[in-house]
């Protein structure tokens, strides 16, 4: 104690901005989903969830589980371009358990965060390691510039094993949130270019009442390109922003070559990125059929990437809310039923949720100390909620949030 004061006060006014932090996400989640539900006939949406098929669920689930498997398979490719090996199964027990605590603990990205500590404490060399005087500060802060970012309280990195296992997460993810992006941006331009030809029809059969939907369909397509092209720009800037120019006394750049842009791995990453992505369109999809939703997988297939890029914003709890009030404006937007956008949306919430069950049982696991040399659920949870005021030099953020995978 000193002058009167505890002398842990300091340590929980830094913790305080976090708990708001995480308060303000679970307020966002509840408060936007709720906004989405008066604005929609919410009749209509129970409806539709009542209508859910178990079988169109089980075949989501099962493409959940593809999805999950190639992921870890991409976090293992990542890591062996840097020289830090792990296991098939390794990857896929700690993918699982990343994507159960992504959904659950208000963050986005603190599954991400236990995943590279955990991975990064085992393949440091023994001087290194993850100490608790040195410790992995993570921050999710905006679109643009959140995830993980690392750093050291005696301004020292971790061992190069442990930091080099670290980088492979942040890699990971970044090659992942590349196609969303990009994705994204192509899904809105298809909207603008597919309500520029309804107005072009309906103009020339001078249906006037018609031709007033149509203009409003592209205007309502134009802010749903608006708003990714905002957020792609705020993202792609500080990528680009943080990885150039590389020099050899940048470690995450030498990595980040190594892990992503050279040539022959780029082409494996692109490759894995895209059959990733598009497992999200297709579970969204199936999502739509489980609730009966009738309208054609073409029609809505432009209509998920800009819902699912809005989950990137780091003001909910693994998109709940803001992924329904997105879907119920663009559905809106575009001349279909609001109210079938924000049932899919949370069908596919559900969907998703259910799909990382299995990193709960890892969680229980860990609990019972029958894998002793993992952390139990409080030291996971509480060592990926850690947060830290300043990145470290070279480490970009890996993701914005979870795409619930």
């Amino acid at each position: 104690m000193q002058h009167g004061v505890p002398q842990d006060s300091a340590a929980d006014r830094s913790t305080t901005p976090q708990r708001v932090k995480r308060a303000a996400r679970v307020l966002g989640s509840l408060g936007l989903l709720a906004a989405a539900l008066i604005f929609v006939d919410l009749p209509e949406v129970a409806d539709r969830l009542r209508s859910l098929n178990a079988g169109w669920v089980a075949v989501a689930l099962a493409v959940t589980v593809l999805q999950t498997v190639a992921s870890a398979w991409r976090w293992r490719f990542t890591a062996s371009q840097l020289g830090i090996p792990i296991t098939m199964g390794a990857a896929t027990r700690e993918y699982y358990l990343a994507a159960f605590l992504n959904q659950v603990v208000p963050g986005g990205v603190v599954g991400d965060v236990s995943r590279a500590v955990r991975h990064a404490r085992d393949r440091s060399d023994n001087r290194a390691g993850i100490r608790s005087d040195n410790r992995a500060h993570i921050r999710s802060d905006n679109p643009a510039d959140n995830g993980a970012h690392i750093r050291s309280n005696n301004g020292a990195h971790n061992g190069a094993p442990g930091r080099r296992a670290i980088h492979a997460v942040v890699i990971e993810r970044l090659s992942g949130q590349m196609i969303v992006v990009v994705a994204a941006l192509v899904s809105a331009g298809a909207l603008i270019g597919a309500a520029s030809e309804r107005a072009d029809r309906v103009v020339g059969r001078a249906a006037s009442s018609a031709a007033g939907s149509a203009t409003g369909t592209a205007a309502g397509a134009a802010i749903a390109l608006l708003a990714v092209a905002v957020i792609g720009a705020l993202f792609i800037n500080t990528v680009r922003r943080r990885v150039a120019p590389a020099s050899d006394e940048q470690p995450f750049r030498r990595d980040l070559r190594s892990g992503l842009l050279a040539p022959r791995v780029f082409k494996v990453q692109l490759l894995s990125s895209l059959a990733i992505v598009a497992s999200y369109v297709v579970t969204y999809l199936l999502a739509a059929r489980a609730i009966a939703v009738e309208t054609s997988a073409l029609t809505l297939l432009p209509l998920v990437m800009p819902v699912l890029l809005s989950m990137l914003l780091p003001i909910s709890i693994a998109g709940w809310g803001v992924r329904e009030a997105a879907a119920g404006a663009i559905w809106g937007a575009t001349g279909l039923a609001a109210a079938d956008g924000v049932a899919i949306s949370l069908a596919y919430g559900l969907v998703v949720l259910v799909g990382t069950l299995p990193g709960a049982a890892m969680l229980a696991w860990a609990a019972l100390g029958v894998r002793s040399r993992r952390e139990g659920p409080d030291q996971i949870a509480d060592r990926g909620r850690a947060a830290g005021d300043e990145p470290a030099d070279g480490v970009p953020p890996p993701a914005t949030q979870s795409l619930g995978v």
